[in-house]
């Protein structure tokens, strides 16, 4: 009897794959959002150290001006590399939900309008981000 039991194959719960893969799909669409946010708290701090609330007349170096520009390139790096994982882990979890949805007879996922506007806007985002840091570093001389 309990080799039986041992010999039967464990059926998926679609269902609730179904379910997960639409949680994760969320958290990770959300997490979007917050990390933007986040960003955008981290590159004002940036600016204003590196422009505005501490200069040469206040006795900050001129090497610490550099170094603040450097940090607000390497912060918009890092970003722009997370905003990358999250877009691919969006993009699995929309495959994995259409493939469940075809196994299941659903369709959410294949009625809905398909757009990849906010993954290029955010990534022209961070480009345009990249170029103010390295126009920033490239122009010192003339601040």
């Amino acid at each position: 009897m309990s080799g039986t039991l041992q010999n039967t194959p464990i059926q998926p719960h679609r269902d609730q794959e179904y379910t997960e893969a639409n949680l994760y799909l969320r958290h990770y669409s959300s997490l979007r959002f917050v990390m933007v946010s986040v960003y955008f708290a981290v590159s004002a701090a940036a600016v204003s150290a590196a422009f505005g609330l501490i200069s040469p007349e206040k006795g900050v170096t001129h090497s610490v001006l550099i170094a603040f520009r450097v940090i607000g390139l390497g912060v918009t790096f890092v970003f722009f590399g997370y905003e990358r994982r999250l877009e691919q882990l969006i993009r699995y979890y929309q495959e994995k939900a259409r493939e469940l949805e075809r196994l299941l007879q659903y369709n959410t996922m294949e009625e809905r309008p398909r757009s990849n506007l906010m993954f290029r806007a955010t990534k022209g985002l961070y480009i345009m981000f990249m170029v103010f840091w390295f126009l920033s570093l490239a122009l010192i001389g003339n601040v």
